[in-house]
This record gives C-alpha cells, sequence and structure tokens, in this order.
C-alpha cells in the first residue's frame, strides 16, 4: 500500500487536483478493504439505509484523510485561514465588549450634567431612529425632522468608538424627549438641543460621559460643553481611553 501511495505521489507531482483525486480513491479503498467491507453490507437482508449510511462514512472518511494529507504536507491552507478568521472575529468581540463594559464603569456622577428647568421654546418630539451619536430623526408636532445635536461632534460611523457612540446615545434616549431648536444647518437638518423630561442636557451628557466631542467650532462659548470635555478628558472616559482620538471634523477631511 505504501508503495501504491509513492507511485501515486510521483505520477501526481505538482498535479494538486489530480493528486487529490487518486488519494481521495486510494482512501476510499482502504475503508472499503479494513472498515466496512461491501460484502458486510449486502449480508443477509440488503438495506437501503444501511447502504446509504455506509457509502456516506466511506465518503467522510476518504474526504477527511484526504484533506488532512494536504494540509500536513502545506498544499492545503484554508483550515489555517479559518483559524486566523475566527480569531479575529474573536478578538473583535472581546474589544467590544470590553469597550461596553468600561464605558458603563466611567461614569462617575460628577461628570453627569446637572437637572435643569426645561426650556420655555422645548417641545415635545418622538424619537423615530438614531442615525449615529449626534443625529438623530424625530417627529414633532405633526413634523418629521432630522435633528443635528447642537454644539458636539459624535465619532462617525466607519470611525473607532462610532457605533459605540451611537450605542450610547440610543440608550440614553426615551421614546419621548424634549427639543430646543436652534438653528438649520446647510444640510437642512435642525440644530437642536436635546432634553429629557427631568431636564438633563444629553448633548452635554454625551460630551461629559465621553461620547462625543465638544465641537468648539460652533458652539465656542458654551461652558457646559467645554467643562464636560475636560473633565471626561482628565478621567480618560470613552473616546478619551484612546492615546490620540482623531476629532470627527479631521476624520471627515482625510476620508474625502
Amino acid at each position: 500500500m505504501e508503495s501504491l501511495i509513492a507511485d501515486i505521489n510521483n505520477a501526481t507531482k505538482n498535479l494538486y487536483t489530480a493528486h487529490l483525486l487518486a488519494m481521495f480513491g486510494v482512501y476510499c479503498l482502504i475503508t472499503i478493504l479494513w472498515l466496512r467491507p461491501s460484502w458486510w453490507v449486502f449480508r443477509e437482508r440488503p438495506r437501503f439505509p444501511r447502504l446509504w449510511n455506509g457509502a456516506a462514512w466511506l465518503f467522510i472518511g476518504a474526504a477527511t484523510l484526504s484533506i488532512y494529507e494536504f494540509y500536513a504536507a502545506g498544499a492545503v491552507t484554508w483550515p489555517d485561514e479559518i483559524v486566523r478568521t475566527s480569531d479575529a472575529y474573536a478578538r473583535n468581540a472581546y474589544s467590544f465588549v470590553s469597550a461596553e463594559i468600561q464605558s458603563l464603569l466611567d461614569q462617575p456622577a460628577s461628570t453627569a450634567p446637572q437637572k435643569a428647568a426645561l426650556p420655555r421654546s422645548a417641545v415635545k418630539a418622538r424619537v423615530t431612529h438614531v442615525t449615529d451619536g449626534d443625529t438623530i430623526k424625530f417627529s414633532a408636532e405633526g413634523e418629521k425632522l432630522t435633528i443635528r445635536l447642537q454644539g458636539i461632534d459624535a465619532p462617525e460611523k466607519n470611525q473607532k468608538y462610532g457605533s459605540t457612540s451611537t450605542r450610547r446615545l440610543k440608550s440614553m434616549l426615551p421614546r419621548t424627549i424634549y427639543l430646543d431648536k436652534d438653528s438649520t444647518d446647510r444640510y437642512g437638518r435642525t440644530i437642536a438641543t436635546l432634553y429629557s423630561e427631568d431636564g438633563v442636557n444629553i448633548n452635554a451628557r454625551m460630551v461629559c460621559e465621553g461620547h462625543a466631542w465638544w465641537y468648539e467650532r460652533y458652539a465656542r462659548f458654551d461652558t457646559e460643553l467645554s467643562n464636560c470635555q475636560e473633565t471626561a478628558m482628565q478621567n480618560k472616559l470613552g473616546l478619551w481611553r484612546s492615546d490620540e482620538p482623531i476629532p470627527p471634523w479631521e476624520f471627515r477631511r482625510g476620508a474625502r
């Protein structure tokens, strides 16, 4: 048998497909002769289920042995690719879970914005969709609005920490919220500050917990956002755990 395999190896050298088919046939033959003789399948009363069961085991055994030989010889690399891909997914899942747990732990009470009375201009609205960490779709007073949160800039969806920022904003928002409209940007979105029913500034809370940047360019004199960001940086909360987090406006500029 060893000489037969050696002859096949020499005859099919550098011919991967022919080698694989030949070795597959040899292993089928070995399986039939040694493990489950065909005469035993049909002995006494032939039964098709028994026949198919035997054939299935023959095929699986031969295929497994063939693949193993080529893997051991280095001719087959896809098992390694599966292992590497699985390892990458496991590492990403671990990083995601670690970031989520750490973001929940890094919420000291001192960083949270204080409750206050709702502004008189604030209107009740219903959240319909959270696009990312600073953009939300609302239904307010019979009108559908796309809201851009005033004074903050959250990581983009395809940016590091972007998905975490989005999920955190979703968790902060009840179905019904209050919004204080400010203006309209060039994309037609309404710029607004969001408030919970008990008067907590959601915009500031995102910055306080390290889930968004203070957008200084458009909120230069907002001391609450400035103080929130300084505290989040000092405590290394959220995105500030990274040594050099990239601001979204720079990320967008580089993506163009």
